[in-house]
Formats: C-alpha cells, sequence, structure tokens
C-alpha cells in the first residue's frame, strides 16, 4: 500500500519588498530588477524539466515568481528539491489583491497530505503569483512610437526561445585570448521594433572595453519574434544580462544573482 505521507516543499517568509514585476525590465529569462541588480525568474509556464535545469545552474539563491501550487505539489512526482536547492530560495510573488512581495525562504521540507484543490480555479495565495490581468487601452487611436516595458506577449528569440539564445552565444562569440583572462556579466538593454529587429543598444552594467564591444556585437545579430499588444506588433525594451566566464570560456546569457 502507497504511504500517503508525501513529502513537500514549504516556503516561509522571512521579509516583504514593495518591488513591483510590472515595473521589471523584460529580459531573457523573464524579469530584471534595476533596485536589486537581480534577474527574476518567470517559473509559471516552465515544465518540470526547464525548472530543474535553471535551478540546477544558480548558486546559493534564486529570484522567481510562480504560482504556490508549484510547489505545493509531491516531490516525488516532480522532482526532488533536496538534490536542486543548495541554500535558499528568493520568491517573488503577488497576492489575490494585487499586493507585491518579495520573499526569501529557506528551504524545509515536512509532511503533509496531498492537496487535491491546488489546481483549482481559486486565486493562489500570498506566497502564489497571480498573472495581472492586461487593461485594454480604450483609447482609439495607436501610438505606435510608444516603447512598452511589459506587453501582453513579450518578444522571443526567433531560433529556439531562451534555449536557443544560449545556443547562439555558444556558437557566436568570439573569445579572443585577451577575454579569456576576464570574469563578470555584462548588461545589455535595446528595443526590440515592430519587426523584431534589434534597435539602440546599449551597455547598462561593463566589464571591460572587449567584453563589452563583444556583448553589443552579439545584440545586433539578435532577431526575435515582436512583442504583441491589443492585437498589434510594438516596440518593447528588453534587457539582456550575458556572463564571461574563464572555467568555461563560453559566455552565458543566464545571470546567477
Amino acid at each position: 500500500m502507497a504511504n500517503h505521507s508525501e513529502n513537500f516543499l514549504k516556503p516561509s517568509l522571512s521579509f516583504n519588498c514593495p518591488k513591483d514585476w510590472n515595473k521589471m525590465s523584460p529580459c531573457a529569462q523573464g524579469r530584471f530588477c534595476g533596485s536589486c541588480q537581480k534577474t527574476v525568474v518567470d517559473f509559471t509556464q516552465k515544465t518540470d524539466a526547464e525548472i530543474r535545469e535553471i535551478l540546477a545552474k544558480q548558486e546559493g539563491k534564486v529570484c522567481g515568481r510562480f504560482y504556490e501550487y508549484q510547489l505545493e505539489q509531491p516531490v516525488q512526482n516532480r522532482f526532488s528539491f533536496r538534490r536542486v536547492f543548495s541554500s535558499v530560495f528568493v520568491l517573488l510573488g503577488l497576492s489575490f489583491l494585487s499586493k507585491e512581495a518579495d520573499a526569501q525562504t529557506n528551504k524545509s521540507i515536512t509532511s503533509k497530505p496531498p492537496n487535491n484543490s491546488c489546481k483549482s480555479n481559486q486565486p493562489p495565495a500570498l506566497l502564489g503569483f497571480v498573472t495581472p490581468v492586461i487593461k485594454k487601452s480604450s483609447e482609439n487611436n495607436f501610438n505606435s512610437e510608444k516603447v512598452y516595458d511589459f506587453v501582453e506577449t513579450m518578444p522571443e528569440f526567433k531560433e529556439g526561445g531562451a534555449t536557443g539564445l544560449k545556443i547562439f552565444f555558444d556558437q557566436k562569440i568570439n573569445y579572443s585570448q585577451i577575454l579569456l583572462t576576464y570574469q563578470g556579466t555584462v548588461i545589455i538593454q535595446f528595443i526590440v521594433d515592430e519587426n523584431g529587429k534589434v534597435k539602440e543598444p546599449v551597455i547598462l552594467k561593463g566589464l571591460n572595453t572587449y567584453a563589452d564591444k563583444e556583448a553589443l556585437r552579439l545584440a545586433n545579430l539578435l532577431k526575435f519574434n515582436p512583442g504583441i499588444q491589443n492585437g498589434k506588433r510594438v516596440k518593447v525594451r528588453y534587457i539582456l544580462p550575458i556572463q564571461f566566464s574563464r572555467k568555461t570560456s563560453n559566455p552565458s546569457y543566464f545571470w546567477n544573482p
């Protein structure tokens, strides 16, 4: 007979933060918090395999948004959180009343009967993330020159999304002997226009002249599916952290905060 006592991951809040997800800048994995200088990963649409892959690459802390039921499902039916979480997991969520909260949790595994109601239509509690409803503009005049920070459908790299971006950088990087002596992160910002082309790339956080120049070169090679708002293609501001590492001699667009 199966044991009805399953292991669950039960996070506990240790602090609140007034950061607003909608005001963060979009980046490859989710959003970039300019105040904390951290990437906030969007786990809400990730599969178990994708979540496991992302968490396994992190060292120490992870910032992310998620649905509460994603953490309440039995561990054996998903994957081993014990092996993945190295220390703590930082959570960014919104309550049903749209109150923003950014919480850091210490990993704790407890025994709890399965809760089959976690996937119901009831909104998640404070720890979960309720996707905000986008209010459609009532204005008849559409401003094609406006640059958005957040739209209904965010721009996506044409050649495979987030996974394709990593492959792209691994293949296209020009790793000179000078770059091999440096390690760090270059954060670039650009606009994805209505045709999915990169416009006005700039360095938000540089590493050195060589790494900054290479990051800008790579940005100009990227092609995206454009962002969509109210059924129209629009310009969207995009932030992309690129990590240069001496250990692997290959850069990565993932940035471990």
